[in-house]
């Protein structure tokens, strides 16, 4: 499901696409076509997005639908098989497909359904989660690596480790968060890392829970909670530095 104001957009595994009134249920429109969608939809402004086909199961198709009359405005086939949900992110719209052997991000005009660019997948179509900042995609991976590519031409800017040497513990979610300029990374523990160029911000918190569920508020508080029902929060010690 995937949530736009009152509209909830709803995929099921079937071969229609369900806008529903959130406070009544109703449906709004219906899209049905012969194949299946049955992965979570994206938006984009006044579009939805929805992937057709299943991961890793033949060539799939993306389709651009108006948000609230359901209308197909374009559609296009992928060239190979999805691997994971298209994220709306600013004015493009990325698609993960394994090209072959090789895992590829594609992104497409959300206008017309143009490609754009595609590059190697850092991480999206495995399950990595992403973060649109300052026209770059950051792209937070299981592995704990973090890469952040140029939106405009999917070029990699950075790419930053973050895992323990011998690996560690995956979190369930792995969305990175954008707080006071700085980019709070969930992994086996919690790093804190530059935008501009994925340098290491500050010491790794030092914290014995996985961060399953990661919060941060405006006062740069850290809120981390365990699958196991553990919840422990962090405030941002106060430290001198000499200023010439």
């Amino acid at each position: 499901m995937k949530r736009a104001g009152r509209i909830l957009l709803v995929t099921c595994g079937e071969g229609s696409v369900h806008a529903l009134d959130v406070t009544s249920g109703e449906v709004l429109w219906r899209l049905s076509e012969p194949t299946r969608f049955s992965l979570m939809p994206t938006i984009s402004r006044d579009m939805a997005m929805v992937v057709s086909g299943e991961l890793g199961n033949g060539p799939g198709a993306l389709y651009g639908l108006d948000l609230y009359s359901g209308e197909m405005l374009w559609r296009r086939d992928l060239e190979a098989s999805p691997t994971g949900a298209p994220l709306g992110v600013e004015d493009t719209v990325c698609v993960p497909i394994q090209m072959g052997t090789k895992p590829t991000l594609a992104a497409f005009n959300p206008e017309d359904g143009a490609l754009r660019w595609m590059t190697n997948d850092p991480g999206v179509g495995r399950g990595g989660a992403a973060l649109a900042v300052d026209r770059s995609l950051v792209i937070n991976a299981p592995g704990g690596r973090v890469t952040s590519l140029d939106l405009a031409t999917g070029a990699e800017r950075w790419t930053q480790s973050v895992a323990p040497v011998g690996g560690g513990d995956v979190p369930r979610r792995l969305e990175p968060i954008l707080r006071g300029g700085a980019l709070f990374v969930p992994a086996s523990s919690v790093h804190v890392l530059r935008p501009a160029d994925g340098s290491v911000f500050g010491a790794t918190l030092e914290c014995d829970l996985i961060p399953d569920v990661l919060r941060v508020d405006e006062r740069g508080w850290l809120y981390v909670a365990e699958e196991s029902g553990h919840v422990r929060a962090y405030a941002p010690a106060p430290q001198l530095s000499l200023v010439k």
